[in-house]
């Protein structure tokens, strides 16, 4: 009892039932409530258990005492951006917010207005779902701070002009001002559900877990304008999740009634409805390495907002994220389902098995006992 209480008091500890990890002393101390997730069940009073998180839980653990410091990530702001502080379940972040913590990250909020470049201690940058156009400075300031080796995410939502199409497909990145329907994939007619992924760190592990998009915009690689430029400078850009040879590019602006129609400039698919953006990734002399600029460009900023939030749509988000972070061991380390079985045996199967475990399996002991003694008197 004194020890327990002496550990309690060295680490903090406010609730039983925890895994303490201790580096040097440093510690993380994960809670049950992390390691796994519960749902309520038909006929059932209590919630059940669904799916084993810890694996996810320990790997971030370990990696915030490996690390040292806590990588600052900054959502930009003042744009009408998504906000991990909304707890909305449409437009809402707060669900991923509380995702990106727990992976041993700090979340900071920027806005532009006043600032002269991106913060120094930002780790990574990210432009959720601007609804507003915002201005050239600020769009080159972001693009300042992306070529000194900086990291961001870029979440863009169908038929929406934010200010950084210039940027974009000075790194690659085309834009049309469209939005993609997939009659193959979808659920609702205006989602699109990914089953099809280009290989790529991002989405190396993330094998058949499926990421929804509602209604997505295309987001293509551009063929640059000056391919003689030297392998340094030329960003490389991978196509990330892919749509169906049934989807096409629609601009039209109502869904409802859209159709495919090659007069009035649709196009056929299959599209590309994420991107990711490296320049710079090479080696040096005397074994420097250079740290290059990376980019993910998102078609859509839906997938990942509160009511939307899914397995599949996790696992892209967060593998997106640590990849920019140069994090792959914790990439898409999703929570593991609890598959539970079922035996249905019928009345008859019931007492059958009863006296086969009451008396067959006793009996056939003693029988097997009793060969063996006859044998002994011979």
């Amino acid at each position: 009892m004194a020890l327990t209480e002496k550990l309690a008091k060295k680490y903090g500890l406010t609730e039983a039932q925890v895994v303490v990890f201790d580096l040097g002393g440093k510690s993380k101390v994960v809670a049950e409530a992390d390691l796994a997730g519960y749902q309520m069940v038909k006929g059932r009073r209590k919630p059940v258990m669904s799916a084993f998180k810890g694996e996810q839980a320990f790997s971030s653990a370990i990696q915030g005492l490996v690390q040292g410091e806590t990588p600052a990530v900054y959502f930009l702001v003042g744009h009408g951006e998504r906000r991990v502080s909304n707890f909305d379940q449409i437009t809402g972040y707060s669900k991923i917010g509380t995702l990106i913590v727990r992976d041993n990250l700090e979340i900071k909020e920027l806005l532009l207005t006043g600032e002269k470049k991106i913060p120094a201690d930002a780790a990574a940058l990210i432009i959720a779902g601007p609804s507003k156009l915002m201005r050239a400075a600020e769009a080159e300031m972001i693009e300042d701070y992306l070529s000194r080796s900086g990291r961001v995410m870029v979440l863009l939502d169908a038929l929406q002009e934010t200010g950084l199409e210039p940027m974009m497909r000075r790194w690659g990145v085309a834009l049309r001002n469209d939005f993609v329907l997939d009659p193959k994939n979808t659920l609702k007619g205006s989602d699109v559900y990914i089953r099809s992924y280009y290989e790529h760190p991002i989405t190396l592990r993330m094998g058949d877990a499926g990421a929804r998009f509602h209604l997505p915009r295309s987001v293509e690689p551009l063929f640059l304008e000056n391919p003689s430029a030297g392998s340094e400078d030329r960003p490389s850009v991978t196509q990330l999740a892919l749509t169906s040879e049934e989807s096409w590019s629609e601009t039209q602006v109502d869904e409802s009634s859209a159709q495919y129609d090659e007069d009035s400039g649709d196009l056929r698919g299959p599209f590309s409805l994420a991107v990711a953006v490296e320049r710079g990734a090479t080696q040096k002399m005397l074994d420097v390495q250079i740290h290059p600029s990376r980019m993910v460009v998102f078609g859509d900023s839906d997938f990942i907002s509160n009511g939307a939030l899914s397995g599949g749509d996790q696992d892209l988000f967060m593998s997106a994220l640590n990849w920019l972070l140069n994090r792959e061991e914790l990439m898409a380390i999703a929570p593991k389902p609890i598959e539970e079985i079922k035996l249905n045996l019928t009345k008859k199967q019931l007492v059958n098995l009863f006296w086969i475990n009451i008396a067959g399996i006793p009996a056939l002991a003693g029988v097997m006992g009793l060969l063996v003694w006859f044998r002994r008197r011979k």
